[in-house]
């Protein structure tokens, strides 16, 4: 499965090569697929809809992501502009 993602890109836009961070984050998502595998099986036990269940993660995924990443970013990165990229990475 993960042959078919994408790679891992920084914030601008280069592929990630640090070898530590490629391996913490491959086991974050083997993690997170376990867990959103467990999640959907148990909903199918449960007699929940698939495609209830799809929309229903979707939308939860959607909201995470819009609390994580702030407003001012995502404006600048929708606009084509540097700024959320430099300001960002003096946070971190």
């Amino acid at each position: 499965m993960a042959s078919s993602l994408p790679p891992w890109l920084d914030r601008e836009g280069q592929a990630l090569e640090c070898a530590e961070k490629l391996r913490v984050l491959t086991e974050n998502e083997a993690e997170f697929l376990q867990v959103l595998s467990d999640v959907w099986e148990d909903a199918l036990v449960m007699e929940v809809a698939p495609e209830m269940m799809r929309k229903r993660l979707e939308t939860l995924l959607r909201r995470f992501v819009d609390d994580q990443v702030p407003t001012d970013w995502k404006a600048d990165r929708e606009a084509g502009t540097e700024t959320a990229v430099k300001e960002d990475s003096k946070k971190g």
